[in-house]
């Protein structure tokens, strides 16, 4: 029969309770104190694992997801700074999401000379369906008017990527 989750809870208790001992003391303070003998049992075999040498597979799991991380990361973060989408040319980043990053740009012809925001999706999110979320919010953004909103100036999609300008 599987236990239940109170009985995890408890058994979980028990070990983190016995772990705070000194180690020369464990067993007899469990003996002491946990009178029910299977509980006891299943204390005892978690800290006999709890002091067995590892064979560092967790930590080969860690290391190869972390890597994983920082690959993910190159390509779905890629730099677009110096980049040309549409009529912007993209400067540095001035900040991210969770599904596009903005950038600073300048337009590159016939347009006023100020700065603007460029929002990019990152890559991987140029599904229709993200897609549509992306302009569901390029929509919403362009009927909002307040001082301490970033104004939709216009948008579209350059290269494959749907981006908004600010």
């Amino acid at each position: 029969m599987m236990p239940t989750p109170d009985a995890f809870a408890g058994l979980r208790a028990w070990f983190e309770a016995a772990l705070a001992q000194p180690t020369s003391n464990r067993q007899h303070w469990l003996a002491v104190h946990c009178t029910d003998a299977a509980l006891r049992s299943r204390v005892e075999a978690l800290l006999v694992q709890e002091n067995q040498p590892s064979d560092g597979i967790l930590d080969q799991i860690h290391a190869h997801f972390a890597n994983a991380d920082v690959q993910a990361d190159a390509v779905l973060r890629p730099d677009w700074s110096g980049r040309v989408l549409g009529d912007y040319q993209l400067g540095p980043c001035i900040g991210e999401g969770g599904m596009s990053v903005v950038y600073r740009a300048r337009a590159r012809h016939g347009a006023p000379t100020s700065d603007v925001a460029v929002k990019v999706l990152r890559f991987g999110l140029h599904e229709a369906d993200r897609q549509k979320a992306f302009q569901r919010e390029r929509d919403a953004l362009a009927k909002l008017d307040h001082p301490n909103i970033a104004r939709l100036i216009d948008g579209g999609i350059a290269q494959g990527i749907p981006y908004p300008r600010y």
